[in-house]
């Protein structure tokens, strides 16, 4: 599913989600994706979750450099359990530090 990132009106604390896409089951992904998501907006954050942003069969290189734009708009990162086991989420972790993009968990 592709979209517009949404402009922030309500002023919330933005948080990018991060976990292993790549050689999972894309609805299992999805899912954990999701359900993070919900966890975090009920928390009372803004969520960017970019499988809802980026499609299923997109290039993994042309993927990350949607993901590494969108996250660059962020304040938090909040990674997925599974984050460690994925080559794109460590680079967006790994690029998080330096651009002062706090690292949450919840």
């Amino acid at each position: 599913m592709t979209g517009h990132l949404a402009l922030n009106r309500d002023e919330l604390p933005v948080v990018y989600v991060a976990g292993k896409v790549t050689g999972m089951e894309y609805g299992e992904a999805w899912a954990q994706f999701k359900l993070k998501q919900q966890e975090l907006e009920n928390t009372g954050f803004y969520v960017i979750n970019p499988l809802d942003h980026i499609e299923e069969t997109e290039h993994w290189q042309k993927a990350m450099r949607q993901a590494v734009v969108m996250l660059a708009c962020c304040d938090h990162i909040c990674l997925l359990d599974n984050w460690h086991l994925s080559e794109g989420a460590t680079l967006e972790r790994n690029l998080s530090l330096p651009l002062g993009i706090n690292t949450i968990e919840i």
